[in-house]
């Protein structure tokens, strides 16, 4: 029983290649941490927006989502020489996922896990230019999460199939996180001919997270993760007005890596996003406190060595 538990506890919080886990008895303590803190990873990290993601192997087929509500803008700090940065914002993740393996007497078994997570996270920083077009955003945040998974173990499966019975019994998870990450934005915006607008972000994170559990000590642990994302962006002006403020339309790549986590801990380590949208310019600023510059919507396809998927979803800056 306690193999079967550490089974189900490292495919809960891993995404493995085909080749990857042969026999029950490859399994580590260390997998099972470095698994699980990924998984928050993916979910927390600041700067990763909404995403929905399908890999598929000969051994596996899974699918992970990722949505957030939240909002962060730059304010004015009166009598000092920079501005201020904060953001806040409710996270949620899921993930499905099948995965084939080796069992006892060397029978095929599949494990199907159904896995959410939700948490909450508060930014903080400041604005620090450097010139007209270029500027530094360093900031920290906060965050805290809860993550349940409902998982079937079953014997004899030759195929993926993440297609949950009803008559298996479920294997149910908690663990709680909280953690810090230290973060460092640089951003510039230049114009062409006056008509388009460019912009280049690079966001880099550090993050520390501490997992709990009262079920399971092989979750009780703690890491540091990096991640990187780079954005670019085009955008002119169209010729539509509504309430006297113009619209916008952008086209935009980005490109996110998981610095420090292997391919086993997440499938993937990078990917790529490549989409456009229509965005309303407000360019206004409340109470003389913080600015609203525009809301609109963006549509991107996501791909890499090993995934695809697509993200939608509203947009504000």
């Amino acid at each position: 029983m306690a193999l079967l538990n550490r089974v189900i506890l490292l495919l809960l919080f891993i995404s493995l290649n085909s080749h990857s886990l042969d026999r029950l008895e490859d399994l580590t303590d260390l997998q099972i941490q470095e698994a699980a803190l990924a998984f928050v990873n993916l979910t927390t990290s600041p700067g990763i927006e909404g995403l929905n993601l399908s890999l598929a192997q000969p051994q596996r087929e899974s699918s992970i989502a990722r949505s957030s509500l939240g909002f962060s803008a730059d304010f004015s700090l009166r009598d000092w020489p920079v501005d201020g940065h904060w953001g806040a914002a409710l996270i949620q993740g899921q993930l499905d996922e099948g995965l084939m393996f080796i069992g006892r007497n060397d029978v095929p078994v599949l494990l199907a896990v159904d896995r959410d997570i939700m948490g909450i996270r508060g930014s903080f920083g400041v604005v620090i230019p450097i010139t007209e077009h270029f500027k530094l955003r360093p900031f920290f945040s906060a965050i805290y999460t809860q993550t349940e998974t409902f998982s079937y173990l079953i014997e004899g499966r030759a195929n993926v199939d993440v297609h949950f019975p009803t008559d298996k019994p479920e294997f149910l998870t908690h663990f709680s996180s909280t953690g810090m990450t230290g973060s460092l934005q640089a951003e510039y915006k230049h114009w062409i001919k006056r008509r388009y607008r460019t912009q280049f972000l690079a966001h880099y994170n550090l993050n520390y997270s501490d997992t709990h559990s009262q079920e399971f000590e092989h979750l009780n642990t703690w890491g540091w993760s990096q991640t990187l994302v780079l954005k670019s962006e085009i955008s002119t002006k169209l010729n539509w007005l509504s309430f006297n403020r113009p619209w916008r339309v952008k086209a935009y790549l980005n490109y996110h890596d998981f610095i420090n986590q292997s391919e086993l801990a997440l499938g993937f380590t990078h990917y790529f996003e490549l989409g456009g949208g229509m965005s309303w310019e407000w360019n206004i600023k409340p109470l003389d406190w913080f600015g609203v510059n525009s809301v609109g919507l963006s549509a991107g396809l996501i791909f890499g060595d090993t995934l695809e998927g697509f993200n939608i979803g509203l947009t504000g800056q």
